[in-house]
């Protein structure tokens, strides 16, 4: 899985990088692991085994890969119509493919009353295509 990728980055850096100020104790809580065990990740005292790892990943919707240390996009990369999207809207999209259906619909529901509130039309969300 990771022949012919670089590690450009040790594991505690990335990790620490994720949490982005995250206390260790949400962390925890989110990752479903000890607070013991988030500080001795972010100290380079311990690695996680795959399970964890992916747990991490999964927790702050990042490429599992990444936070390894390899050379590879931080976020899924996920495909754009009509240019680039910005880190921010890459962020949300890694975010929504672990969303279920329910959930998806749950937030397009609310993408769409922002979008027709912009538009000054407020009662007026554009109809559902699926």
């Amino acid at each position: 899985m990771t022949e012919g990728l670089t590690p450009v980055a040790a594991f505690e850096d990335r990790f620490r990088e994720m949490l982005d100020g995250d206390t260790y104790e949400n962390a925890a809580a989110r990752i479903g692991i000890s607070r013991a065990s988030v500080g001795a990740y972010a100290t380079g005292t311990r690695s996680p085994k795959r399970p964890v790892l992916m747990a991490m990943a999964h927790a702050y919707h990042v490429n599992p890969l990444w936070l390894l240390g390899y050379d590879v996009p931080k976020y899924k990369e996920v495909p754009a119509s009509g240019g680039d999207l910005s880190d921010m809207q890459k962020q949300l999209m890694a975010r929504i493919t672990t969303l279920s259906d329910d959930e998806v619909r749950a937030v397009r529901a609310i993408v769409d009353q922002v979008l027709s509130l912009r538009e000054g039309k407020p009662d007026q969300a554009p109809p559902e295509s699926d």
